[in-house]
């Protein structure tokens, strides 16, 4: 719609615009998406959780996708797709997970980016910054990881959860936050840090329903994977009895629903885009995860 607006504006002098729309128009048909494919996005956005979750995959299999994650960086920053405007989210996804397989990049313009009105993308960017804090040379880098660690404090809510505008639930943002604080922590001890992530656990215990799912308005896939994704990388299930039993709980519910239609109201959108959408490889591949990680919490 944007692009068709600016040609509309600009005419023959977006010829590289042009051709897009003519390319997208022959491939469906006819119709053309409200947002371009969002393939940087899927791409980062996977790779950024199977660092974070220390899924192994195979070598090879890194090497390209980090090569594809330099490719689509540039000279300094990633949009959500080619041709649209610098990314903080995907810009921040996609240097965690080159410096987290030891790919390193120096995300200093990074800082240029605020994070202050959305926890989700404090969280990411405190994920960067906890790769590079503890390096020789980096002092300024803990500083801000300091401020991002105060921040995500701070806009917590008094029952342990956070609340994101780009999504209508609160579960992504907590998990995101909860995740981002325990690996800041183990840089940088921090008591507030720890807190803050035993209120969002203790959160996240309480709301989890009856059939073992996590829902706001119902139970859905989605949240229940974030929260799954939350519980085992903050707690160890072995050790805590109430956190093994929540994820057996989660792990029937996920196995039940897995194979639920995008119209069932498990797999309901939750995304602020111009409607509620969602991602629906990102969202199979988290609830994929979570499958994996909740089948034998118990020991």
């Amino acid at each position: 719609m944007l692009t068709a607006t600016a040609l509309g504006w600009r005419g023959a002098e977006f010829a590289g615009a042009e051709r897009y729309l003519r390319r997208e128009g022959v491939r469906r048909q006819g119709l053309w998406p409200v947002l371009a494919p969002v393939v940087n996005f899927e791409r980062a956005t996977a790779a950024a959780l199977f660092a974070r979750l220390g899924f192994p995959l195979p070598p090879g299999f890194t090497a390209l996708l980090s090569a594809s994650l330099r490719s689509a960086l540039g000279a300094e920053c990633m949009a959500v797709a080619p041709g649209l405007p610098p990314d903080a989210d995907d810009t921040a996804t996609a240097v965690f997970t080159l410096n987290s397989w030891d790919d390193p990049v120096d995300p200093r313009w990074l800082v240029r980016f605020s994070g202050a009105e959305s926890p989700l993308v404090t969280a990411h960017l405190l994920g960067v910054l906890t790769t590079v804090a503890r390096r020789a040379g980096h002092d300024s880098y803990r500083d801000r990881q300091v401020a991002a660690v105060r921040l995500l404090v701070e806009t917590q809510e008094l029952d342990g959860h956070w609340d994101d505008r780009t999504v209508a639930s609160p579960y992504p943002p907590t998990a995101a936050a909860a995740m981002a604080l325990v690996r800041a922590i183990a840089s940088e001890f921090s008591a507030d840090a720890l807190l803050a992530v035993s209120r969002a656990i203790a959160w996240l215990l309480a709301t989890q329903r009856p059939g073992g799912s996590w829902g706001v308005w119902h139970p859905t896939t989605e949240e229940t994977a974030c929260a799954v994704h939350a519980l085992c990388v903050c707690v160890n299930p072995s050790a805590e009895r109430s956190v093994a039993l929540a994820l057996r709980r989660s792990h029937i519910f996920l196995a039940d629903c897995y194979d639920a239609g995008t119209a069932d109201s498990t797999r309901t959108p939750l995304w602020h885009y111009k409607d509620l959408g969602s991602p629906l490889r990102i969202e199979r591949l988290y609830t994929l995860t979570a499958l994996l990680m909740s089948g034998s919490p118990l020991r």
